[in-house]
């Protein structure tokens, strides 16, 4: 599910160019030490603006992959005699050399519920001395064949995800930013969540041919020679 997100990827264009106006100012009529509190006024103003649109830290949602796969525990008799007769069969696929994979991807509604309700109990997870560990990658398959079916619980919870990740991705990304290069954390979670506005960032701090380091490394110097020991002092 893709989240709009051209109002921060526009923002941070602006603030890019408002740190590139701010830190290569220059005006002859001004004293040194005037020039310098005019690019450091312009560099505090970018900031401001960024500020404002930078998006709350979001909170976990409350229903989660794990809510559905939970939900899928059977409880009724007829249930859990649908799921014996289903695990059953998956017990047998096993056996003939079929992957768990190819079983999952193939399944149908009632199987997946089987094979989540008894995957502590697959010869992967009793063979593996990290069984919790498999028994969330088969659960995380299951979350996925459910969402290819159109599972309405599972759709739901995606697209929860998808807001929660965009939102916490750009809100690193952009705090970050205040203190100057975002760091390779931010950078990856915002590539992950929203590709799209990764790229329009790159974009932006490679434009007008000048690097972003040059950049950054002037409005450091310029928060130094000020007295700024943090981007947000000020904001």
């Amino acid at each position: 599910m893709a989240i709009p997100t051209n109002h921060y990827q526009a923002a941070f264009a602006k603030y890019r160019q408002g740190l590139a106006a701010a830190v290569n100012f220059t005006d002859g009529d001004l004293t040194h030490t005037a020039q310098t509190r005019r690019r450091h006024q312009g560099v505090m103003e970018a900031r401001r603006d960024l500020y404002k649109v930078i998006p709350a830290a979001p909170t976990l949602p409350t229903t989660t992959r794990a809510t559905v796969i939970g939900g899928l525990a059977p409880r009724t008799a007829d249930a859990v005699a649908v799921q014996a007769r289903e695990f059953g069969i998956v017990e047998r696929l096993l056996a003939k050399g079929q992957p768990i994979e190819a079983i999952i991807r193939d399944a149908s509604p009632e199987r997946l519920a089987a094979i989540a309700s008894n995957a502590e109990v697959l010869p992967r997870v009793l063979e593996s001395g990290e069984g919790a560990k498999v028994i969330e990658g088969v659960h995380d398959q299951v979350f996925d064949r459910l969402l290819a079916l159109g599972d309405p619980a599972a759709e739901n919870v995606s697209a929860m995800e998808a807001i929660y990740g965009t939102q916490a991705a750009w809100h690193q990304f952009l705090t970050e930013s205040l203190e100057g290069t975002a760091g390779i954390d931010a950078r990856m979670a915002l590539y992950n969540a929203d590709p799209e506005g990764y790229q329009a960032v790159v974009g932006s701090e490679a434009a007008g041919g000048v690097a972003p380091s040059d950049i950054d490394t002037k409005v450091s110097s310029l928060d130094r020679t000020m007295g700024v020991g943090s981007a947000k002092a000020g904001v």
